[in-house]
């Protein structure tokens, strides 16, 4: 089974999900597309 990550913003409701073990440069990047989509 390949391993899901789901980062969820409670504000906004948004969430992304990650296959696979994503490195750190990954989380960050996720975490920083969540944050800058909130006007969107």
């Amino acid at each position: 089974a390949t391993p899901t990550l789901v980062i969820k913003d409670k504000v906004s409701g948004r969430s992304i999900k990650l296959q696979g073990a994503p490195d750190g440069n990954v989380l960050l990047s996720a975490i920083d597309w969540l944050a800058s989509t909130k006007d969107l």
